[in-house]
């Protein structure tokens, strides 16, 4: 469980505010031509200072020791700003909790407590009831053999480290730190959306790793990460639903349109309520599930409702905007395509829908 009301969270969530007002806000749209532009370094190296990219470790490693629903709140504030940046925060979040996770008291000291702080890379779009075409894993006295193409990694274009899933053959997958040096650091694949979050196909041609670097492994080993992370998707979600609705009533009430200010039309009024009603009810639900704990079935399907409602609440945004809305000048074109590649973290929406169902089947048989 976790209070959001808590004086060390509260002062979490003041650090996160003050970060995005210092680094996030200006720069947004130079953010969004990655790979065409530089990553946000400064900005990540801001993040590290602040103490952010690490408060689910323990004290003892340099952290804060909050649960992983902590991120779901700074995550939020995040991707109000910058969902891209808050998509390569999450990855960071992944791999760090596989770390915290696994029995190698030397990969921690090397990974959480270094300084500088060091930005870990994740695969944000496992499908994890679907694990299709990973890399082998083939165990050779005190170290595996990994061989094979482990897809989309975000942030291992900038990132020294990744967490990555890999077939131990019987002994199903199993999630190993890879490390990314030289060669093996992979050129940026262009995205939809969220490019502020850079993404690479990491080649593993018969990469040696030390047996230690297998963290965690199990047939649910995917799934159980996914669930602690459910609600910090949903957040980046929700943000980008919220920056929609808010741009779309500050242009309304700035321009002028057959006859009267845009915001006063009725049919765009109703819009408007819409978008309102959705997130409203939408993140007093979030807000509980972060507060009480995370359910499963409950922080799936709000993962699922929260990327379809920014989708179209983006979409409504746009049409809001009229011809403007699908220009690059005018950022709701970026928060369309942000919020359909939101959808897609952690799974797809209508693979999850498939996994849930199925678990409530089970269930009732």
């Amino acid at each position: 469980m976790l209070n959001p009301n808590d004086q060390t969270m509260k002062a979490i969530l003041e650090t996160a505010e003050r970060f995005v007002e210092r680094e996030l806000k200006e720069g947004v749209f130079e953010r969004d031509a990655y790979p065409y532009h530089d990553y946000a370094g400064s900005a990540l190296k801001a993040a590290g200072e602040a103490g952010l990219l690490f408060i689910t470790a323990p004290e003892e490693l340099g952290g804060i020791g909050l649960p992983p629903a902590a991120w779901a709140l700074v995550l939020e504030k995040v991707a109000y700003a910058d969902a891209g940046f808050a998509a390569s925060l999450l990855a960071h979040a992944l791999a760090l909790e596989a770390l915290l996770e696994s029995q190698s008291s030397e990969l921690k000291k090397t990974w959480i407590s270094a300084d500088p702080p060091k930005l870990l890379a994740a695969q944000l779009y496992l499908q994890s009831d679907d694990l299709q075409n990973l890399p082998a894993a083939e165990k050779r006295a005190d170290e595996y053999l990994l061989t094979g193409t482990a897809r989309l990694v975000a942030n291992a274009p900038v990132s020294g480290a990744a967490v990555i899933a890999a077939d131990l053959g019987d002994e199903g997958p199993g999630l190993f730190l890879v490390p990314i040096a030289g060669k093996e650091k992979p050129a940026p694949v262009e995205m939809l959306g969220l490019r502020a979050c850079p993404v690479g196909d990491l080649e593993l041609a018969d990469l040696k790793v030390p047996a230690d670097h297998l963290l965690l492994q199990g047939e649910a080993v995917v799934s159980a990460l996914h669930e602690k992370f459910h609600l910090a998707a949903a957040a980046i979600a929700l943000a980008t639903l919220k920056g929609s609705l808010d741009y779309a009533i500050e242009y309304g009430m700035e321009r002028y349109q057959g006859g009267k200010m845009i915001y006063e039309h009725s049919q765009l009024r109703s819009m408007y309520g819409r978008m309102a009603v959705e997130h409203t009810a939408l993140r007093t639900a979030w807000l509980k599930l972060v507060a009480d704990g995370q359910d499963r079935e409950q922080s799936l399907s709000l993962k699922v409702m929260a990327g379809e409602l920014a989708i179209r609440g983006a979409t409504d945004g746009v049409q809001l905007l009229g011809g403007y809305g699908y220009t690059m000048e005018y950022p709701q074109e970026r928060r369309m395509r942000d919020a359909r590649q939101t959808a897609e973290i952690l799974g797809s929406p209508a693979r999850l829908r498939l996994s849930l169902i199925e678990r409530i089947l089970k269930r009732v048989k």
